[in-house]
């Protein structure tokens, strides 16, 4: 095996006999000539754009949970817990008459929102577009990063496709944590 198709296998952590993984790194090894850090980039995007296609489908929207704590004060002003990923990171989606959603209201039904707001959170603040996990981190590769460009750390407006390919990427790349979900999900009536 080619010294950087093991080298390339090793930083992913992929195994050797993933058929499916080999055969792509080939392919995009014989098409192309570019640096080795850009095939790399190109070899973790196609696995992992692989793994997306492969894996269960979950709407996002039924991980969704009332922040009780930060709701109860105006029935106008909901939020919703952050959808916990590993490396503490968390995916906050949004939808109410005080964030940036279409329609601009506090709605009962959250599968009638086209468009909410989004923000990646870590360890209690939100991530930066131009922070190092995005260019060179976990988050390398995140589609429609462009996204956050306006406002740095808040996506307003998202479309809930869009969102859906944000959560698929986190699931796939990063993990749920799913001891937090499951606590997050059992105090909900």
């Amino acid at each position: 095996m080619d010294k950087r198709f093991s080298e390339v296998l090793r930083r992913f952590h992929v195994e050797p006999d993933n058929g499916l993984v080999l055969n792509t790194i080939v392919m995009l090894y014989k098409a192309s000539n570019v640096e080795m850090l850009d095939w790399d980039n190109m070899v973790l995007s196609s696995y992992t754009n692989d793994l997306i296609k492969n894996q269960e489908q979950i709407d996002f929207r039924k991980l969704l949970v009332t922040q009780e704590d930060r709701s109860s004060y105006d029935s106008d002003h909901r939020f919703y817990r952050g959808i916990p990923f590993n490396e503490k990171i968390s995916l906050s989606v949004q939808g109410s008459r005080a964030h940036y959603c279409t329609p601009r209201r506090t709605l009962k039904n959250i599968y009638d929102y086209s468009c909410m707001e989004i923000a990646l959170v870590n360890d209690g603040g939100l991530i930066d577009v131009g922070d190092d996990i995005f260019k060179t981190g976990i988050l390398k590769g995140l589609p429609n990063q462009e996204i956050f460009e306006s406002e740095g750390t808040v996506g307003p407006y998202i479309d809930i496709e869009v969102i859906q390919g944000i959560f698929d990427f986190l699931r796939v790349r990063v993990g749920l944590r799913m001891n937090d979900l499951l606590t997050m999900m059992s105090h909900t009536v």
